[in-house]
C-alpha cells in the first residue's frame, strides 16, 4: 500500500533519440563544474486568455559564472513565446 502525504515527490522520464550533451547542451565547461542549482516554474492564468510565467533559478551560491550568465533563460523565454504565440521558432542569428 503506498501513502500519499503532502511530500511526495512527482518524476517524469521520457526517452529522447540525443545524446545528453544535446539535451542539456552543458555550452561552457567551466559553468558545468559549479554546483547544481534549482530553477521553479510557475504558471498562473491571467486576463484575455494570456497567462503569467515565472521562472525562478535560485541555489545559485556555488555557481557564481552560471548566475552571471544572463542570455540563457532570455533567450529560451523569448523563444517559448514566440513559439507559443506564432507557432513558428524564433528565427536563427545569422
Amino acid at each position: 500500500m503506498t501513502t500519499m502525504t503532502e511530500t511526495t515527490t512527482q518524476v517524469y522520464q521520457l526517452y529522447i533519440r540525443a545524446t545528453p550533451e544535446q539535451v542539456w547542451g552543458l555550452y561552457d565547461d567551466e559553468l558545468a563544474v559549479e554546483d547544481e542549482s534549482r530553477v521553479t516554474w510557475e504558471i498562473e492564468p491571467a486576463r484575455g486568455g494570456t497567462c503569467k510565467l515565472t521562472l525562478v533559478h535560485d541555489k545559485l551560491e556555488g555557481a557564481p559564472k552560471t548566475a552571471a550568465s544572463v542570455r540563457g533563460w532570455s533567450f529560451i523565454l523569448s523563444n517559448l513565446k514566440t513559439v507559443l504565440e506564432t507557432g513558428e521558432p524564433f528565427p536563427a542569428e545569422g
